[in-house]
């Protein structure tokens, strides 16, 4: 059995990630957690634990960065009940309306 691990960067949830008042939430990398090495951290976790995520720099507050969950690419939902077609079909037509009537 193979097991892949993944070492993380960790930051302490109560003091260095927050959420705005648009319900993003925020992280702040200045202060890491298991930055020492110590035999009793454990930074890793299991593949099956993590999310793909990336980070944007927050422009109003430096220090922080912004959490933007990732879908992964060509992810589907397989057991979705209704069929949606990808675009809708349009009949488009090559005359312009015209009008023959006097305005005015």
């Amino acid at each position: 059995m193979t097991s892949i691990l993944y070492l993380s960067d960790w930051v302490d949830p109560e003091k260095r990630v927050k959420q705005d008042e648009y319900q993003f939430i925020l992280v702040n990398f200045n202060h890491l957690l298991y930055k020492n090495n110590l035999p009793i951290d454990e930074p890793f976790i299991l593949s099956t634990q993590a999310d793909h995520v990336w980070y944007v720099p927050d422009p109003l507050q430096p220090k922080w960065k912004v959490v933007v969950m990732m879908t992964p690419r060509d992810y589907f939902d397989v057991y979705s009940r209704f069929k949606v077609e990808p675009y809708s079909n349009q009949r488009l037509d090559d005359r312009v309306p015209t009008s023959d009537d006097d305005v005015g």
